[in-house]
């Protein structure tokens, strides 16, 4: 008797960190992978990585996680990539709460999203009652990385990564 086992896996949302110059030594905490990457990994929906050639850096981190204000080196580009001051998790409730305020949306995936500068860019996909009808609906987002601060939102729109 042959048996397929069949895996399916829940997409993930791919975060793009950003690059930077090498840190002054004894200025930041930086992790040099070594033959085993990613650096951490979890069964959560999040990859964060590499912001020169995507290699995954932290792979699976839950959306409550919080993994902030480090440097991570590429062990394939030697790349520094820099974990962003605002984690994640918290960047995921600043737009829930906005979503929630704005246009009555609980549920959202994000589906993109990317650290510019000092700057969160990303995308989201979330569903939007008219009448009887759920309607599939996309926005983007920018928030600052440092504050939190919501800069702009955009229904109906998305960044092209």
């Amino acid at each position: 008797m042959n048996l397929l086992a069949v895996v399916t896996t829940m997409p993930r949302t791919k975060v793009q960190l950003r690059t930077i110059p090498p840190p002054a030594e004894g200025t930041r905490t930086v992790f040099e992978l070594q033959g085993l990457f990613p650096a951490f990994k979890g069964k959560g929906e999040t990859d964060f990585v590499c912001g020169h050639c995507g290699q995954v850096l932290v792979e699976g981190i839950a959306g409550d996680a919080v993994i902030k204000n480090i440097v991570i080196k590429c062990p394939k580009c030697g790349n520094y990539n820099e974990i962003p001051h605002l984690s994640f998790a918290e960047v995921k409730q600043k737009i829930a709460v906005h979503l929630e305020t704005a246009l009555g949306v609980k549920d959202f995936k994000i589906s993109y999203a990317k650290l510019e500068g000092n700057i969160w860019k990303i995308n989201i996909e979330y569903s939007e009652k008219v009448g009887t009808l759920d309607l599939a609906k996309s926005g983007m987002f920018d928030l600052d990385a440092v504050t939190g601060e919501v800069l702009q939102f955009k229904r109906d729109s998305t960044w092209r990564f």
